[in-house]
């Protein structure tokens, strides 16, 4: 009887965890000032907001998406991957209402995805050999896009987009009192 040695095969590296990557993109809600309070879990009727931000500047409720990609958008719709998000949109509104009657104050509702790019319009210019054209090359990329009420961003521009509400709304009185509201409402 002949035994065949077979070769052990180990796994020297470490294994990959596949939520390394999930809490990066997070990390940026973190690195905002601290005028901004953060109450994470917020549980209201059949909602769970995973994440709801005070500040003097209004209360906000961020809606995490795993998906990324390319976004445009046409009229009051919005696309990421050419998939519209009206479904996203319309979520994100229902829940923000429901937070809406139990604080008794606007809330703006922010669909947050793990990385955006804008789709660019080709312009009239001439290309370039690489494809560039000095329209393109002086044009800003967007970063944040608003369709039905609703602000679309990244995590990574979270901090810029949130800067687009430039007018105190709250008192240092009434942040305090949504902070402490809001943590009834903690799962």
């Amino acid at each position: 009887m002949t035994i065949a040695r077979v070769p052990s095969t180990y796994i020297t590296s470490a294994p990959q965890t596949p939520f390394l990557r999930s809490v990066r993109f997070e990390e940026n809600l973190y690195t905002l000032s601290d005028d901004w309070f953060i109450r994470e879990d917020i549980t209201v009727g059949r909602y769970t907001l995973d994440y709801v931000l005070v500040s003097s500047f209004g209360v906000f409720s961020l809606l995490p998406q795993k998906r990324s990609g390319v976004v445009h958008q046409q009229g009051d719709q919005i696309f990421v991957n050419n998939d519209r998000q009206a479904q996203a949109i319309q979520n994100a509104w229902h829940a923000t209402q429901a937070l809406e009657q139990v604080l008794g104050t606007r809330v703006h509702p922010v669909l947050v995805y793990r990385e955006l790019a804008s789709r660019t319009q080709e312009p009239s210019g001439v290309v370039g050999r690489r494809g560039y054209t000095a329209e393109a090359a002086e044009s800003p990329e967007q970063t944040h896009w608003k369709a039905q009420g609703t602000l679309i961003t990244s995590w990574e521009h979270l901090p810029e987009a949130l800067g687009t509400f430039p007018h105190r709304v709250l008192g240092g009185l009434d942040v305090a009192h949504f902070c402490k509201q809001l943590r009834r409402y903690r799962q």
